[in-house]
């Protein structure tokens, strides 16, 4: 499920900013974007972030401003290779016959002329970490929630399409009934005139279509999954991937309902509930 939720932290020494979002996966995904110091404190994020979401592809960027400047933090030239640098410079100067002066800032901005010491986490700095973490990660849920709380109206609205369109089918089992049994009579009216047969035979070969074309025990099964759908959707539990199964097998009852109809009306309203399980399933791909 997608969601976005973001804190900051003050405190005399740090400022701290954390945003975390969230997008659709199978599967937990981890993107860190983290100061360099800190790739010993990445494992101990993604458990924090594991304890409250299990699908998704998750964003986590991590800001730190230090509103004081410790002596040792600070920014330090490498005098010896500032002055190798600028040497090596002036020579090629004068065999290029350039006249113009070396900026300073070209200077600066070569390679390991101005160094970083190695810095660590305080752990002033990584308990306001912790702690913007975990209020971003309470209002990106808040944002979740709002969403899983739209698609649950939307999926029990296409349910109720698909229970719908089930009942509707009594209306026409007559008329199919009907239709069946006189194309059966066509049919024996013309193998009597043309061909010997087996009277026992051809009841049996009759027994054997009819129920091949009895659509109630796939209409009693898609009830059956409709029934299952509902106590899933009802657990306080995530059941994304179970929710995504049931409907994969209330499509297979409904393909073969259609199949096997041969009523048109009927096959019109399976179509209505095949496109009501396809838009259940691209929902469930949202459902954690």
């Amino acid at each position: 499920m997608t969601g976005f939720g973001t804190a900051t932290f003050t405190e005399k020494n740090y400022t701290i900013t954390v945003q975390i979002k969230s997008l659709n996966s199978k599967t937990l995904e981890f993107h860190f974007k983290l100061p360099p110091y800190y790739f010993q404190q990445e494992i101990a994020l993604k458990n924090l972030i594991t304890q409250k979401i299990q699908r998704g592809k998750i964003y986590y960027i991590l800001s730190v401003h230090k509103n004081i400047l410790l002596e040792k933090e600070k920014n330090y030239f490498n005098h010896a290779l500032l002055k190798k640098y600028y040497n090596e410079l002036l020579e090629l100067q004068r065999e290029m016959e350039i006249t113009s002066p070396i900026p300073l800032t070209t200077l600066l901005h070569l390679p390991q002329v101005i160094a970083e010491p190695e810095m660590e986490v305080s752990e002033e700095e990584w308990q306001l970490v912790l702690q913007a973490t975990e209020q971003a990660l309470a209002n990106l849920l808040a944002e979740r929630l709002k969403e899983g709380n739209m698609l649950y109206h939307d999926i029990v609205l296409q349910i109720r399409k698909v229970e719908t369109c089930l009942a509707k089918m009594s209306q026409y089992e007559g008329a199919r009934i009907a239709n069946i049994k006189l194309k059966l009579q066509q049919a024996l009216a013309e193998i009597k005139n043309s061909v010997s047969y087996s009277e026992e035979r051809l009841e049996q070969e009759l027994i054997y279509y009819l129920e091949k074309l009895d659509i109630n025990e796939e209409k009693i099964r898609i009830q059956s999954h409709l029934h299952n759908f509902y106590q899933t959707l009802e657990e306080p539990q995530s059941q994304g991937r179970k929710l995504n199964f049931i409907m994969q097998e209330l499509w297979r009852e409904a393909n073969t309902l259609g199949v096997k109809a041969n009523e048109v009306n009927i096959q019109a309203l399976v179509v209505e509930i095949k496109d009501a399980v396809e838009k259940i399933k691209e929902q469930l791909m949202n459902v954690v």
